[in-house]
């Protein structure tokens, strides 16, 4: 009686067991498909199947992480790409976007950590910039412009810096860009003019070397655009 129990348990397990491989194959056709012709709700749904199967899967839990938080789901892809990182397996664009969530979310100081892991494990001079931005987000001025010096003076003579770029998107053409770091930094010190100094001159001043430092700066083009529409509409009054 003892053994017979026994083999119905052990025919119970193996029928478990290849049930749900064919139950997690089944998931993983559905997120090669979808991936295929690029259906990200699908690859979701799937990549969601696959975890509900195997919920210690590292890949599966990265992979849909990236997807949340790019398409807009910022807690629950923080959630998935913190235990991903945990796990020692977050790769530095896994990392920064965990930086990028907190900050998203307000959460200034824990951004700020990641950041300056970031910047201390890849040396890329855009966690630099990435800093300043924070202090800017915080209102440190002092650290702020101190930041915003040390990338303006060192971008003249360092090459790497100078060839750095920071992703922006197109406030008119929906289209990001790549923006050379100097190009950037200006934009942002001319931000902090316009909005904590409340200084337009400043502010204009360094929009325009923006625009000069890349000429097809959209976002810089813009803000300049704002003032004069803002000018203008003052002036009829």
């Amino acid at each position: 009686m003892k053994k017979a129990l026994i083999i119905v348990l052990i025919s119970t397990a193996f029928y478990a067991c290849k049930d749900e491989n064919k139950e997690l194959k089944t998931a993983e056709n559905l997120y090669n498909s979808a991936k295929q012709y690029k259906d990200l709700n699908t690859t979701k749904v799937a990549l969601n199947q696959m975890l509900l199967i195997d919920s210690t899967n590292i890949e599966y839990k990265d992979s849909l992480a990236r997807l949340y938080m790019r398409g807009g789901n910022v807690e629950g892809g923080l959630k998935l790409a913190e235990q991903v990182d945990l796990a020692g397996k977050a790769d530095s664009k896994l990392v920064e976007m965990i930086g990028i969530a907190h900050q998203q979310m307000g959460n200034i100081e824990k951004s700020e950590k990641v950041f300056d892991r970031l910047l201390s494990e890849t040396k890329d001079y855009k966690y630099l910039y990435q800093k300043m931005v924070i202090q800017y987000e915080k209102g440190n001025m002092i650290e702020f412009d101190s930041l915003s010096n040390i990338i303006l003076t060192q971008v003249e003579t360092d090459s790497v810096m100078a060839k750095t770029t920071i992703e922006f998107p197109g406030p008119v053409s929906g289209v990001s860009q790549q923006v050379p770091l100097k190009a950037a930094t200006l934009l942002v010190v001319g931000k902090n003019a316009y909005d904590r100094e409340q200084n337009l001159k400043k502010a204009v001043d360094y929009y325009v070397k923006s625009v000069q430092a890349f000429d097809q700066f959209e976002m810089a083009r813009y803000f300049l655009s704002e003032i004069e529409r803002m000018q203008m509409s003052a002036g009829r009054r």
